[in-house]
């Protein structure tokens, strides 16, 4: 039955997310990890150095996850097909693993050997998993190609739990304790998703394992001490890799990523209360998934002692209280949440300012709530109408988030689709204008790219009413004008942009472009002689020199520059 339970939730997965593997790659952190990497170029001797040992590309280390790409790339190009494939194939396997995982934990919970076990518990365990397999909150790190960097670590960090767990159903346990350390250092080594996983391996001893008491006074006994003894090993790990990890994110060589936010820019204050934000957020975002989005906007700016974050901080630290003096009572409710905590730690943006509440941040600790939904499906089984209620109630709410999910997936299809879902709540903020110039401006490029060049008009006087000011705005404006065939808009585009930066070379050479496909073949030239005047070397204002001058029919004056183009090292063809 469990084999079965666990090929239809790979398949339900599969069907939900299936619109993914139409996407394209996003110039999102695609572009830097993936299909603008120098860096994945095959799996050579000297590409393998580069996946172990650099730290200076990105502010992290994950040297798996890089092997990965570049295992894909080898094997199949840089087709987004592939790339999302292997993501959701990863989604699809872990949604089955969290399904054993559930069913194994209730069954020790309850101390039901697995030949014996009615098939209630294996139900109870399939929807909890469906539930975190299907939710719209996994749509983020399943259609995102550069999301293999979460899937690949929670599927060998899910690996490492299991392999504890059945040690301890062994007279022998050292080899699978072994494989467990192992299989959650290489779950680190793809990316540092599981850091606070060192406490869920505290936390099954103390529930359902039981080899720990919660009074303090029995962790000095004789069998605690091998328990600690392991612990050690995995708190070892978790250090050694968080002190990594953070030393490249304190020292980044890298241009691609900002520096930490320093205490002036971002106050102590605010760090300990966005944190509360953060913990308290996927508390209740799980029940409430709508308006979703691939940028939050909660924590661009804020005041730690607004409502939502005083709210959040008495709700963290009430719940925290309340589960510890409860703790007997309610040990595996306990042990969830300081795992779920735990788990948090990493990204409760501590040192990063702007944060945003991503939805990808829920992976891991969301299996918390579907373990809980388990427990509480098995525990009322035997009450029949209660059963029918949940299982109804269930069963509904699960369909609502499959199709929730099925649909957002096709926000994530294309980069005009992804930037528009990002900038559609960021429109109703006037205080984020300023920031949200950025967005318009690579939604415009989006539009370019799929030569939707009327829409990129539009959103680029967009993006000029936030910032009148805006040379690069223009210059991009008179690129789209252009190529809509509006030469005297792009033309006074590119003027204006002249104006307001003088030494931006493209917009002076692309208004002599402009001129000259307008027959304004002196005013082309002029410009194009003001470009070679401050760039003597720049080959497409020679190579258009030498056009216009061809134009002109001054075919001599034409091929005096037509051969110090070819003493250039590349040279273009055309007006450029």
């Amino acid at each position: 039955m469990r084999t079965r339970l666990f090929l239809i939730l790979f398949l339900l997965v599969c069907a939900v997310f299936y619109p993914v593997l139409s996407a394209e790659f996003l110039p999102w952190d695609d572009d830097a990890n993936i299909y603008l990497n120098p860096h994945l170029t095959g799996l050579g001797l000297d590409q393998l150095k580069w996946i172990s040992t650099d730290t200076t590309y990105v502010w992290r280390y994950q040297p798996l996850c890089w092997f990965t790409w570049s295992a894909i790339k080898a094997c199949f190009g840089l087709k987004p097909f592939y790339f999302h494939l292997i993501v959701l194939l990863f989604h699809a396997a872990n949604t089955g693993l969290v399904f054993l995982l559930i069913h194994k934990l209730l069954l020790l919970a309850r101390n039901v050997a697995r030949e014996t076990a009615p098939p209630q518990f294996a139900i109870c365990a399939a929807l909890g998993a469906a539930f975190w397999g299907v939710h719209p909150l996994r749509v983020e790190s399943t259609a995102w190609a550069v999301e293999l960097a979460y899937v690949q670590p929670l599927f060998f960090f899910l690996l490492s739990i299991f392999s504890y767990l059945r040690a301890a159903e062994v007279k022998n346990p050292k080899l699978y304790v072994g494989l467990s350390m192992l299989l959650f250092i290489i779950s680190l080594m793809s990316f540092p998703l599981a850091l606070g996983g060192f406490v869920v391996f505290w936390g099954l001893n103390f529930f359902p394992l039981r080899r720990l008491e919660l009074d303090p006074a029995r962790w000095l006994s004789r069998e605690a001490f091998k328990v600690w003894a392991e612990q050690f090993v995995f708190l070892a790990i978790a250090v050694f890799f968080g002190w990594l990890n953070l030393r490249i994110r304190s020292h980044p060589a890298s241009t691609m990523w900002s520096n930490p936010a320093s205490l002036a820019e971002f106050g102590f204050a605010s760090r300990v209360m966005q944190g509360f934000f953060i913990w308290a957020y996927y508390i209740w975002k799980p029940f409430l998934p709508f308006n979703l989005t691939p940028v939050p906007i909660q924590l661009l700016e804020f005041k730690p002692l607004d409502l939502p974050f005083l709210l959040s901080a008495i709700l963290v630290v009430g719940l925290s209280l309340i589960l510890f003096l409860r703790r007997r009572l309610w040990p595996g409710i306990f042990v969830i949440w300081i795992c779920y905590l735990a788990l948090l730690v990493p990204v409760l943006g501590i040192s990063e300012h702007p944060h945003y509440p991503s939805d990808r941040y829920s992976l891991v600790v969301s299996i918390g709530w579907s373990i809980l939904l388990s427990a509480l499906l098995a525990k009322l089984w035997a009450h029949l109408r209660l059963r029918q209620l949940l299982l109804g109630a269930s069963t509904v709410t699960l369909l609502l988030f499959a199709s929730m999910s099925y649909q957002q997936t096709f926000m994530w299809q294309t980069s005009v689709g992804f930037f528009q879902a990002i900038l559609r709540p960021w429109k109703d903020e006037p205080k984020l204008a300023s920031a949200r110039l950025n967005l318009q401006m690579r939604l415009a490029q989006a539009h370019v790219d799929h030569g939707q060049f009327t829409n990129a008009v539009e959103v680029l006087r967009e993006a000029i009413q936030i910032k009148p000011a805006f040379a690069e705005g223009h210059h991009q404006l008179g690129n789209a004008l252009k190529e809509t065939g509006d030469l005297d808009g792009a033309s006074a585009s590119y003027a204006e942009a002249m104006r307001l930066a003088p030494d931006l070379m493209p917009s002076l050479n692309d208004l002599g472009v402009a001129y000259a496909q307008l027959g304004k073949l002196d005013q082309a030239m002029a410009q194009f002689s003001k470009v070679m005047q401050r760039e003597p070397e720049n080959a497409s204002a020679i190579k258009n020199m030498a056009i216009a001058l061809q134009m002109k029919g001054r075919t001599n004056e034409a091929e005096v520059y037509l051969i110090r183009l070819k003493t250039l090292p590349s040279h273009p063809s055309g007006l450029q």
